[in-house]
């Protein structure tokens, strides 16, 4: 659907570190699950430069891809993140675009895996497309998550909800809880 994937990547970054300026010289921890390619986890570790960024991947392949490709930053496989981040220790994690590509039934319990990895005050971002365009393909589309979907998955947490519109044509949404207090 992007023809250009570092363009994308960086407009995604400056747009979460713009979201988050009044944090973004502090030392934080930051996962992006689902970090595919890791052209988005490295553009967070160039623009939040005092943190320790994690990308987050199932798919052996791509993680050791981007290992090799980026080297501000490091990459796990999802079954390891207990051995390298422990639960309630990131200020901020990240979904790029990856919540469509888990099956329905499964959602809920990545959604919550996303949340016990957050502190207290941490907050989680969830961009996915928006599937209120025109441009969304009507087979595309049975797959997209609309936004009421997360909210309701992010009970527990405090919302906002905030637009980010990709080139004139709003094909993307993103959702911005922060983690209460337990």
């Amino acid at each position: 659907m992007f023809s250009n994937q570092k363009v994308f990547s960086a407009y995604l970054c400056e747009k979460i570190s713009s979201r988050f300026k009044h944090i973004q010289s502090n030392s934080l921890i930051i996962a992006d699950i689902g970090s595919g390619s890791g052209l988005l986890t490295h553009f967070l570790a160039n623009n939040f430069f005092n943190s320790t960024v994690i990308g987050i991947e199932t798919n052996e392949k791509k993680r050791e891809q981007a290992s090799r490709k980026f080297s501000n930053c490091t990459f796990i496989l999802k079954e390891d993140t207990y051995s390298f981040i422990q639960e309630q220790s990131c200020d901020l994690v990240i979904i790029s675009l990856t919540l469509h590509h888990i099956e329905i039934a499964k959602r809920k319990s990545f959604i919550n895996y996303a949340q016990a990895l957050l502190k207290p005050n941490g907050y989680l971002v969830i961009i996915e497309f928006n599937p209120h365009t025109l441009f969304s393909k009507k087979e595309f589309c049975k797959e997209l998550i609309k936004p009421k979907t997360i909210d309701r998955m992010l009970s527990n947490m405090e919302k906002k909800q905030e637009f980010f519109s990709y080139l004139p044509f709003g094909q993307l949404y993103a959702i911005i809880a922060k983690k209460l207090r337990d």
